[in-house]
């Protein structure tokens, strides 16, 4: 019995850091030098996205501006949302997202290379962007950011989990030799 809760312990350590280190991963901003080669914007809705032949009738609709951008001297091409965050979650305060679109359309007509910020994850099937959190124009791929803050919230995970799973081990373990001690 006391094995299988030792594994539970165990489980359950693995699963709150994972989902911590997925929370991070998600929230915590990161950077990419792009270019940018076109920008839009589009009507959605709860549902999604809102063409001309249908109107949102009983839903709040809302314009989110895109950015397609293309990894230099490649053919890979990314999508971003550009939406403010608001006062909503992750905290980052956004509400400049018309200014950023701007911004991305002039590097997009002088054909700059850009640093995007941004957080989230693409999922294709779920309809889910990254959201650029800001643009700034950069020479080269080696002026770009580092996300230090992530690597340090990733450090003391990674020190917690280890320490986590010691101090389950171990008690695990004087409770079992209290035990034989005590037969």
């Amino acid at each position: 019995m006391k094995r299988f809760f030792r594994k539970t312990f165990l489980l359950m350590v693995f699963v709150l850091h994972f989902l911590a280190f997925c929370l991070i991963n998600y929230a915590m901003p990161s950077y990419k030098a792009l270019n940018i080669v076109h920008t839009d914007v589009k009507r959605m809705d709860k549902d999604g996205f809102i063409d001309k032949d249908q109107a949102s009738i009983n839903s709040i609709s809302r314009d989110v501006y895109f950015i397609s951008a293309k990894v230099p001297e490649s053919e890979k091409v990314l999508s971003f949302r550009n939406e403010d965050t608001r006062w909503g979650l992750p905290p980052y305060f956004k509400f400049n997202s018309a200014d950023v679109q701007a911004k991305a359309a002039s590097m997009m007509e002088q054909k700059a290379l850009a640093q995007i910020k941004y957080y989230g994850w693409r999922i294709p099937m779920l309809n889910e962007f990254y959201n650029a959190i800001s643009i700034t124009k950069i020479k080269d791929a080696s002026e770009l950011s580092s996300p230090i803050f992530s690597y340090i919230l990733y450090f003391f995970g990674i020190i917690s989990f280890v320490f986590c799973m010691v101090y389950v081990n171990k008690k695990f373990k004087n409770e079992a030799q209290n035990e034989s001690q005590e037969s």
